[in-house]
Parts: C-alpha cells; structure tokens; sequence
C-alpha cells in the first residue's frame, strides 16, 4: 500500500512544531491529506507546509472524507473524547494528543472506545518512543546499576507568556483538565517513571502556583512507591525564572546514574565514572514510526489509550494528594 493518508485535526503548536517535523521525515508512510484548524488562518498555514493540501475548518468533514485513512487530533484536550469517538465512527485509525481527556472518568471513556474498536487508537506519548529511555530501560533490565532502589526525577522551565508561547494559548491557561501543566507535561514523565520502574502505587505530593496567570498549579513535588518496590521524587517546576533542568538519578545496589543533556554518568564505587552518549530524538518520529507499524502490520502499538489512562491516573491522583495533604493509593 502507499502511504498512509493522514488528516490532521488541530493546527496549532504541537501539530506545527513537534508533529509536522516528525511526519516530514516519514514521506513513503505518511502523506497527509488534509489540514483542519477552527482557525483559517492556522489551517492554511499547516497546509502550505505540508505541501500545499486541502484545508478546512470542519473537523467534522475530515473524519467523513473517504480519502483519510487515519486521523492525528492535536485539539485542545477538552475536545479529544468527542474527536475520537466520530473519528472511530467513521473508520479511521486515530493517534491523539496527551492528556488522554480531561478527567478520570473520560479517560475511562476513551479506554472503552479502544476496546470496542478493531482499529489503531494511540495516545501520542512520544516519551514511551525516545531512544534514551529505552536505552535507560534496557540497561535497568540487564543490571547495569544492580537492583534500583530509588529514583530522583528534576524538571524545570520558565514557562511565561513572554517566554512561551504554551504560555500563551488560551485553553492550556483556562484549562478544563486538573493541574494545568502539571497534568499536561507531567503525564510525560509519569509515562517515564513507569516506563522505567514500574507501576505506580502510592503518592504523597504538594504543590503550588508560583504563578497563576499560567494555571491552576506550576510547581510541583511527587514522591512514589512503585509496584517494583522503587522509591522516587519527581519533581517539575513550570515558573523557574530564566531556568530549564531536566535531570534523572538512578540509586542501584552496583551504580548511580545521572542523566542530563543527552548524556548517562555511570558513578561505581572505587572506579571511574563512564560517559555513556544517550542519542535522543524525542521519540516523535518513532511514535508516528509504531502508529504506521500498526496500521499497516498489526503491531501492537506501546502507548495504546490504556496507557494513556495510567499517566493521567498517576498526575491526577498526585495533584489531589497535594490538595488533601494526605497520600493516594492507586489501584494497578
């Protein structure tokens, strides 16, 4: 078959930035068919750059035009549940943005309309699909740090109107989902943390809005017992003041392990500490790569909407440990 004609529902920064780049490269899997924005001036824009294609304001027409075969929807999350429910209605794969939905019960929505259907659905959690990860994943698999213990995860970035435009859109402001980017960053890195070491089982968090014209929460501390017996703090703060941080340490019974700037520090006690290079891409084109796969060969895909669920589950629990002041047990 040729390549897969892909309707884009949603134009605005992440189809344009993080998406398009990724799709660009991917030529003989994906020819995107149409562009859709409520905006005209947004849907033209990816247009042109994906080639001079078809666009439209009418999301609504993309999933009803015969010459889709599969749908990317990069709306606000708000509108991911009703998107994806036509888009299915109407037989078309469907790869969505994270937040999966904006509450636990949508989430749950969504899970049951990817059991109910024989066709692809996938939550766009493009961590599960970057290379350092998995490579982090593969080395905890074989041993390399003996067996880990804990975990500190460090995020941090100056997200502000004048230095962001996330910080700018209006519905991540006015956001009808929990945390505001707290939940809609951190479902990467709860997709991370379990991605590494397991299921979350138990949250004890606090948190608070160092600045509110950028939503309800923007600084944020988790500490997590996983099913595996790994204790770990992740910690994010979206108002550091001209600063950005992204640095993981593992504890093992053989190593420690700092990762930071694309790169691992193996430390071992009496020998010298191993640079080990960690070849990143942000995982976009390989999600789009494992959407194609199972389009076109039934592979499963490794972030279906179940674990799309999962991430939110783990945000949304953390936040309101943070509001009770008491710990959260999550059911795995």
């Amino acid at each position: 078959m040729g390549p897969i004609r892909l309707g884009i529902i949603g134009c605005g920064l992440a189809a344009r930035d993080l998406h398009w780049p990724a799709l660009a490269t991917l030529p003989r899997k994906f020819r995107v068919a149409v562009a859709c924005n409520h905006t005209v001036e947004k849907a033209r824009s990816f247009a042109s750059l994906a080639g001079g294609v078809p666009w439209t304001k009418d999301w609504r027409a993309v999933v009803a035009n015969d010459g889709v075969d599969a749908v990317d929807i990069v709306l606000p999350v708000e509108m991911n549940l009703v998107v994806t429910r036509e888009a299915l209605k109407a037989g078309k794969h469907v790869i969505v943005e994270k937040p999966l939905a904006t509450s636990p019960k949508e989430c749950g929505e969504m899970a049951k309309l990817e059991k109910s259907t024989k066709l692809v659905t996938m939550v766009a959690e493009n961590f599960r699909y970057r290379p350092a990860l998995k490579r982090l994943r593969k080395m905890i698999a074989e041993g390399v740090f003996g067996t880990v213990r804990a975990a500190r995860w460090t995020a941090a970035t100056d997200m502000a109107p004048e230095t962001s435009a996330y910080a700018r859109t209006k519905w991540r402001i006015a956001h009808k989902y929990p945390g505001g980017f707290t939940m809609d960053g951190g479902v990467h890195w709860a997709n991370g943390i379990r991605m590494l070491f397991g299921e979350v089982t138990r949250v004890s968090s606090w948190s608070m809005a160092m600045n509110p014209e950028i939503g309800e929460v923007d600084t944020h501390h988790m500490q997590f017992t996983t099913k595996e017996g790994v204790q770990g703090v992740y910690c994010h703060a979206y108002s550091a003041k001209g600063h950005r941080e992204d640095r993981l340490t593992i504890f093992g019974t053989k190593a420690t392990g700092v990762v930071e700037g694309g790169e691992l520090v193996l430390k071992r006690r009496g020998r010298k500490d191993r640079t080990i290079d960690l070849k990143d891409d942000g995982g976009y084109r390989g999600q789009f790569e494992a959407f194609h796969a199972a389009i076109t060969r039934g592979v499963p895909v490794a972030t279906p909407f179940a674990e799309g669920l999962r991430d939110f589950a783990v945000i949304e629990a953390s936040l309101r440990s943070a509001k009770t002041g008491k710990p959260v047990t999550l059911k795995v």
